[in-house]
């Protein structure tokens, strides 16, 4: 019973995800965020070496 609620809520969550991902905004605010994340990922691992 519990596993079923939880599969129906997630379905939910992933739907409203789905719905700001598509909006135009969030897009563009993903494709400027990703370099910089990407950077940043690089910097940690060099600084563990």
């Amino acid at each position: 019973m519990f596993f079923v609620i939880s599969k129906e809520e997630r379905s939910l969550k992933m739907s409203k995800l789905s719905r700001l991902l598509k909006s135009p905004a969030v897009k563009k605010g993903i494709k400027k965020a990703v370099p910089i994340i990407m950077k940043e990922l690089k910097k940690r691992k060099s600084k563990r070496r």
